[in-house]
């Protein structure tokens, strides 16, 4: 599989989750803490390039232990695991050191750019703290993405 056809896989898996991520982020920030000074959504890849991917919104402001406790029930937007049948949700499995391209790169900028893509229609509220989507752990070429928090 090349990259192309791996971000599209990728894409159309998100897309069927997208109500779901949707209804967090929305629990999640109908309920941020006053004293909530930023958001990030993480974008978590493994290391190894099997194709893990976890979204999940993180705050920043005083006392970060309290204030990711007071979102923790919905903060995680997207999370895969590993059972018996594969990845679930059903991202596309892949195999470490086999690949063509760096599948830890090439998920981490796929879910950036999906996230960044239907934002507005995610139907987030109106809120004054920035928002950001990044790759927690470097992986992928974009960067920082500031997104509007304005609900469009």
């Amino acid at each position: 599989m090349d990259q192309e056809h791996y971000c599209r896989e990728v894409r159309s898996v998100l897309d069927s989750y997208a109500d779901q991520i949707a209804s967090r982020l929305q629990a999640t920030f109908q309920s941020l803490p006053q004293e909530t000074r930023e958001i990030t959504i993480g974008v978590h890849v493994d290391q190894d390039g099997e194709g893990f991917l976890a979204v999940r919104v993180h705050l920043a402001g005083p006392d970060l232990y309290v204030l990711n406790q007071s979102v923790s029930k919905t903060a995680e937007l997207f999370g895969t695991v590993m059972n018996a049948d594969g990845l679930e949700p059903p991202l596309p499995l892949m195999s470490p050191g086999e690949d063509p391209f760096s599948v830890s790169d090439a998920l981490a900028d796929c879910a950036i750019q999906w996230l960044h893509s239907c934002w507005s229609s995610l139907g987030v509220p109106v809120i004054s703290a920035p928002i950001f989507i990044a790759s927690m752990d470097g992986y992928g070429s974009i960067g920082l993405v500031q997104l509007p928090s304005d609900g469009v």
